[in-house]
């Protein structure tokens, strides 16, 4: 909810995976095939997406209809780099953008953000809020590997858990130190659900607490999207 309120990219993203999942299930392929190559486009890890589709197919056999998704898988983008290679004369110029002082684009796992960690310090507060959705999601990953409930619904929705190690993998090795710790929260929120349906037995189920949950969260994010700091010095000001 913060990053719609900051017009990010990942609540785009996070709902054009799940609709190509959704199309995966009814096996509507082109469709599952086109929000997957949109995903591609909002969020360069989206492309993951669609390599899940098509592998998906491939373990099917099913070579034809594979083959269409590769297809519009690159008409899509081809479409998505024309612009780029005619402003910037780079056609992985949004793959770039996220690189920084001439590293590679990944490394080894948590490296970077241990880096950034120690080298740029920052408030308590921050670093608790970081390692609290890192831990998060290492506590997701852990229960989907113990839990023989989930491996049985990663077994029934294969295109899903191909999509979720490599982009998983992906966030984990991001080698930019500046951004791995701050932005891993923003990263990883594509997989969450994935996430909250692994650690669905110790997830809040009361509904007075969902609907409680669902009535303060919209404030907190909009708070976070502002600034804790600038939320309470207006309202510091009108009292």
């Amino acid at each position: 909810m913060q990053r719609s309120f900051l017009s990010g990219s990942e609540p785009l993203a996070t709902a054009l995976i799940f609709g190509a999942f959704l199309a995966v299930r009814k096996e509507r392929y082109v469709l599952a095939s086109l929000l997957a190559s949109s995903t591609a486009v909002v969020r360069p890890l989206g492309v993951f997406c669609l390599v899940g589709v098509a592998i998906v197919l491939l373990r099917r056999r099913e070579f034809k209809k594979m083959a269409l998704v590769i297809a519009i898988g690159i008409a899509v983008g081809t479409l998505y780099v024309i612009p780029l290679a005619a402003h910037f004369g780079d056609t992985l110029a949004t793959l770039h953008s996220y690189q920084g002082g001439g590293r590679a684009l990944f490394g080894f796992p948590f490296y970077a953000i241990i880096e950034g960690t120690l080298l740029y310090p920052v408030p308590f507060t921050n670093l608790a809020l970081s390692f609290g959705w890192i831990l998060l999601i290492l506590s997701g990953v852990s229960a989907m590997i113990s839990s023989q409930r989930f491996r049985e619904y990663a077994a029934g929705n294969q295109c899903e858990i191909l999509f979720l190690v490599p982009y998983l993998m992906s966030t984990a090795c991001y080698n930019y130190p500046v951004f791995a710790r701050t932005n891993f929260a923003r990263f990883s929120i594509p997989i969450l659900p994935l996430v909250y349906l692994a650690l669905l037995k110790w997830m809040p189920k009361d509904r007075r607490l969902l609907w409680a949950l669902g009535l303060v969260t919209p404030v907190l994010a909009a708070a976070s999207a502002l600034g804790i700091r600038n939320v309470i010095h207006l309202l510091t000001i009108k009292t």
